[in-house]
């Protein structure tokens, strides 16, 4: 069985410089709850072997807190975090240009995504994005 506080030390520490980790003292999921400024129960971790995804669910919106990958995600992972999004109506997550927002631009292209707000920000010398947005349904014909 995976220890899953491991898991995201390691990933963290590999993804991250420095600068970004935020996750190298968790101890258990109720540390990782409070990094993601949840409850326990509304805490979502989805991993793979080399990529993780902390969030938080509340009915229709969905907060991800942090998307790391150390070495890429393949189709399966990616099909794993895009289904987890369809699951609501709108999504808020702060993505870094040079990864996970060049992800959501993608899903915006294919129109699995809506981006409604996008506040791009500095930080240790990135470009961020404070993102919100709103799932699209296909309409089956």
């Amino acid at each position: 069985m995976v220890n899953i506080v491991q898991l995201i030390r390691r990933i963290e520490r590999a993804a991250y410089p420095q600068v970004y980790w935020g996750l190298q003292d968790i101890e258990s999921l109720e540390d990782v709850a409070e990094y993601v400024g949840c409850h326990v129960r509304d805490l979502v971790v989805l991993h793979g072997e080399n990529w993780y995804l902390l969030g938080s669910s509340t009915g229709e919106d969905f907060y991800i807190a942090d998307l790391a990958s150390a070495g890429g995600m393949g189709l399966k992972d990616l099909a794993q975090v895009k289904e987890l999004m369809l699951q609501h109506e709108r999504v808020y997550m702060e993505a870094r240009e040079t990864t996970s927002y060049r992800l959501v631009k993608f899903m915006e292209r294919r129109g699995l995504v809506s981006i409604m707000t996008d506040h791009p920000f500095e930080w240790g010398g990135e470009v961020f994005h404070e993102i919100e947005l709103e799932i699209r349904r296909r309409r089956k014909v």
